[in-house]
């Protein structure tokens, strides 16, 4: 059998041992007896799979279970809530106040249109829904600076997960998991301001510090100064009168993205607005902790969720219309940090949820005007593309084709089978009258 080349100048014919000391170097890890034993597992699922988008990655030693046993985004059912603290228990969000656009951009990434801010890695802390609330924040500010105090407009956006974490309580617990839903209501309510990652840095150390300063009764003050505090979302009010900056595209524990979902999350990414979703990373751990770019694929057979993630693009990766999610576990990690599902699989059950915070200023009815250079020549990137408008079907364009060549074929095909049938009756009736006058024939002969 021929060996495997998993990069790192490993091998799939090495024991994990002698495999995970190369592994150590070119990722720059400490060595770890529990961490070995995590490499050796995966080691051994890509020794007995030979599966394509799947091989050494930076996660390759780390039990991610161990992150989120407490993270599950498992959707509550909605319920009016009467005051601020109900958010907390429930889900308070607004419907969507922008229609779809008729028309959209063919395909969309955030990063390119500078929408988005680099990928980080959350590490071993399960504050996954801290990076998709700051993620869904820092595309906020920097959708218009025009919208934002001056303060913030000569800045590198760069806001700080931790300075998130330790300052948001309620239904979120630090490193013990947390969800957006329940952090962006919070911060609306209690914070008055975002801060920068230098003032707060994520680091393990920081982490490790903070912690126990985890404390609702004496939060973290900001370090910026009083009067740049600023908070870069518009909120909206319930029926009940209870403000909420949450808009809630699809929030279901049993129905995947529809049509109409499709159209506002395609409109949402054409506004330059990023899309908080969810995924199931413990529903095959295996397949995502190798992922190393491509289309990241496992069957949602029953909904569930443990990890935050951030959709900041859509279009075509080698030909199949795709999500473009941002991760929040390095760049060693995936496509750069970034991983594909193909629009419509659901794959790691990563169709249920889709949220959204509206920027200050936002005008409902324009598509984002600098969408960026589509060229995309990396490896990593989604097929080349070139910016042009079209109508916004909500379905991607591959399953209207294929939709639409299977209805002409069944046409054809029943149209055939329908004219054979027609003929055969036709010979069969003009075959058995020939035999009628044959026979009377015969009969006066006969005679």
């Amino acid at each position: 059998m021929l060996t495997t080349d998993l990069g790192c100048g490993i091998s799939d014919k090495m024991t994990c041992q002698y495999a995970y000391g190369l592994y150590r170097q070119c990722y720059n890890k400490q060595e770890s007896e529990f961490n070995l034993d995590v490499f050796c597992d995966r080691f051994s699922f890509l020794q007995k799979n030979k599966l394509k988008n799947h091989g050494l990655t930076s996660l390759m030693d780390i039990q991610m279970t161990n992150n989120y046993k407490k993270t599950e985004l498992h959707i509550i059912d909605r319920k009016i809530a009467k005051q601020a603290i109900d958010c907390q228990s429930t889900i308070c969000g607004y419907t969507d106040p922008l229609a779809p656009l008729e028309q959209i951009y063919n395909s969309v990434s955030l990063i390119e249109a500078d929408l988005s801010t680099n990928v980080m890695n959350q590490q071993q802390c399960g504050m996954c829904w801290a990076f998709g609330t700051v993620a869904a924040l820092e595309n906020a500010m920097m959708h218009n600076k025009s919208n934002i105090p001056l303060f913030w407009q000569q800045q590198q956006i760069n806001l700080s997960q931790l300075f998130v974490g330790v300052n948001t309580y309620g239904s979120n617990d630090y490193c013990d998991g947390g969800n957006f839903f329940y952090a962006i209501n919070y911060i609306a309510e209690h914070a008055q301001t975002v801060e920068l990652q230098t003032n707060f840095e994520y680091t393990m150390a920081n982490i490790a510090y903070y912690q126990p300063k985890f404390d609702i009764k004496q939060p973290i003050p900001p370090k910026i100064a009083q009067n740049n505090y600023f908070l870069p979302f518009q909120q909206f009010q319930e029926g009940s009168g209870v403000e909420s900056p949450l808009i809630g595209l699809h929030l279901s524990n049993y129905v995947s993205f529809n049509t109409s979902t499709i159209q506002r999350i395609k409109s949402y990414l054409s506004r330059g607005i990023a899309v908080v979703g969810g995924m199931y990373v413990s529903l095959n751990e295996y397949k995502f902790a190798t992922y190393t770019g491509g289309l990241l694929e496992a069957e949602c057979n029953v909904y569930n969720s443990d990890h935050q993630v951030v959709i900041v693009g859509y279009g075509k990766y080698k030909g199949t219309d795709v999500w473009m999610f941002k991760n929040s576990h390095g760049t060693e990690w995936g496509a750069k940090g970034y991983f594909y599902i193909p629009i419509g699989s659901n794959s790691f059950c990563s169709e249920h949820v889709a949220s959204v915070i509206i920027p200050l200023g936002l005008e409902s009815d324009q598509i984002y005007s600098n969408i960026g250079d589509q060229t995309r020549g990396e490896w990593w990137q989604m097929d080349k593309d070139s910016n042009i408008l079209v109508n916004n079907t909500g379905l991607f364009s591959g399953v209207i084709v294929n939709y639409t060549i299977l209805i002409i074929c069944g046409i054809a095909v029943v149209a055939i089978v329908m004219i054979i049938a027609v003929v055969l009756m036709c010979r069969k009736q003009y075959h058995k009258k020939g035999q009628i006058k044959e026979l009377k024939q015969q009969r006066q002969i006969m005679q």
